[in-house]
C-alpha cells in the first residue's frame, strides 16, 4: 500500500491518515528546480541524503525523478539504475561528505579496501568532488549542511523551497582542458573490482588530485603504480567552448588540438569519439580524450552483444509473423483417428460401438 499509493497520496508523517503535506513539499522543490534550471541553466544535481524526510515522499530515491519532471534539464547525480555504473562507489563517498547522515550504501570490502571509507560530513572535499564530476547544483536540507554551504564562497545560493536550499557549484564544467598529462597505473587493470579500490583511495586524497590516474593511454603519458607517483609532465591547457549534451551524445570545441581534455561523463566502452584519440578511462570513472581536430563529438554506440541480441530478436519477430501468416496446416497424410482417442464429452458426439453383424441364416440343402 505504501509503495503503490503514489507521490500525490503520501501523508506528512508515516502512518498519518491526514493530509498530503509531504506530497506538496516534494512538488514544491520540483517546481523550484524547474525555475532554477530556467534561470541559472540546466545541469546535474547532487542532494544531501535525508532518508527519514524523503521516505515521506514514498522513497529516498524520489529526487531521481528530477530529470522526468524537468524534461531532462535538471540531471540526477544518483540514478535509478546506479547499481550498473562504475561511478557508483565514488558517488556514495561523495554522498557521505555532503550529508549530515548518509546512507553509505556501497560496500568497499569487495574492492579490497579495509580502511574507513565513509568519514562523515566534509563539505570542502565534497565540493572538490562535485567540481571534479561536473555537478552544477547541490541541494541541502540539514542545518549542518546549509550553515556550512552558506559560508563557502564556492557555493552560491540560487533557490530555496521548504527545508531545502539550492546552491550553484562554482568551477564545475562538463568538459575542461588539462594542464598536465594523466598518469597510467601499471599495476591496475580496467576491471572494476581491480580499479575501484585504488581509485577510491586516490579519490579521498586531495594532495594527489593533480596526478590524474588512468588505466591506459599513449606511450608519452607517464607511468607509475597506484602506490607511487610519476613525474608531472606539463602541457598547454586547451580552452573548451560550445559544450552540447544529449541523452546519448556530447560535443565540444577546443581552441587548438593536441592536448588532453577531461570529460566528466562516466566511462563506458560503448562511448565512441570522433575528432579525438581515446576515450581513456581516468579516475574516478571519467574519460580523457586527445583532440586531433578542433571539434570533438561523442556518441554512445552499441556493443557486439547488443547488435547480436537485436539481430536475434528481429529474426524471432520475423518467424513469428511468418507462422501467423501461414496459419495452421497439416503436412502430409491426415493422422488416423482411432477409437478411444477422444474422451466422451457433452460437446462431442458419443463414439458409438459398431453393431455386431448377425450371420445370415442359411437353409440347409435337402438331403437327397
Amino acid at each position: 500500500d505504501w509503495n503503490f499509493r503514489g507521490l500525490e497520496g503520501k501523508p506528512n508523517d508515516v502512518g498519518s491518515p491526514q493530509g498530503n503535506a509531504a506530497s506538496k513539499e516534494y512538488f514544491a522543490i520540483v517546481d523550484e528546480m524547474k525555475r532554477v534550471g530556467r534561470d541559472d541553466g540546466c545541469g546535474r544535481t547532487m542532494w544531501e541524503y535525508d532518508g527519514d524526510r524523503m521516505n515521506t515522499y514514498g522513497t529516498p530515491m524520489a529526487f531521481m525523478m528530477f530529470p522526468y519532471f524537468t524534461k531532462g534539464c535538471i540531471g540526477s547525480q544518483e540514478g535509478l539504475y546506479f547499481e550498473a555504473s562504475s561511478t557508483t562507489p565514488f558517488h556514495f563517498i561523495m554522498q557521505s561528505e555532503l550529508s549530515a547522515k548518509c546512507s553509505c550504501a556501497q560496500r568497499f570490502d569487495i574492492f579490497g579496501r579495509k580502511d574507513a571509507v565513509y568519514r562523515g560530513f566534509d563539505l570542502d572535499l565534497g565540493i572538490q568532488h562535485m567540481q571534479m564530476l561536473g555537478i552544477r547544483y547541490y541541494v541541502a536540507d540539514s542545518d549542518t549542511a546549509k550553515n556550512a554551504a552558506n559560508a563557502d564562497a564556492r557555493l552560491t545560493k540560487v533557490g530555496a523551497s521548504g527545508p531545502y536550499n539550492v546552491y550553484r557549484v562554482g568551477d564545475a564544467p562538463l568538459v575542461r582542458g588539462l594542464d598536465r598529462l594523466p598518469t597510467v597505473w601499471t599495476d591496475v587493470t580496467d576491471a572494476i573490482h581491480d580499479w575501484a579500490g585504488p581509485a577510491s583511495t586516490w579519490f579521498q586524497t586531495p594532495a594527489k588530485f593533480d596526478e590524474l590516474p588512468a588505466t591506459s593511454g599513449p606511450s608519452n603519458w607517464p607511468r607509475s603504480t597506484s602506490k607511487t607517483s610519476a613525474k608531472d609532465v606539463a602541457v598547454r591547457k586547451a580552452v573548451v567552448t560550445d559544450i552540447k549534451t544529449s541523452e546519448n551524445s556530447l560535443s565540444f570545441t577546443v581552441d587548438k588540438p593536441g592536448t588532453p581534455v577531461l570529460v566528466t561523463t562516466s566511462y563506458f566502452p560503448n562511448w565512441k569519439v570522433e575528432g579525438a584519440d581515446g576515450p581513456y578511462r581516468v579516475a574516478p570513472n571519467l574519460m580523457v580524450v586527445i583532440p586531433n581536430q578542433r571539434h570533438v563529438a561523442f556518441t554512445y554506440g552499441r556493443s557486439g552483444y547488443e547488435v547480436m541480441g537485436t539481430f536475434l530478436a528481429l529474426v524471432g519477430l520475423g518467424l513469428l509473423v511468418l507462422f501467423i501468416a501461414q496459419g495452421d496446416r497439416v503436412v502430409g497424410r491426415e493422422p488416423r483417428e482411432f477409437l478411444g482417442d477422444r474422451a466422451f464429452s457433452d460437446d462431442l458426439d458419443p463414439v458409438l460401438e459398431p453393431e455386431p453383424i448377425e450371420p445370415e441364416s442359411v437353409e440347409p440343402d435337402p438331403v437327397e
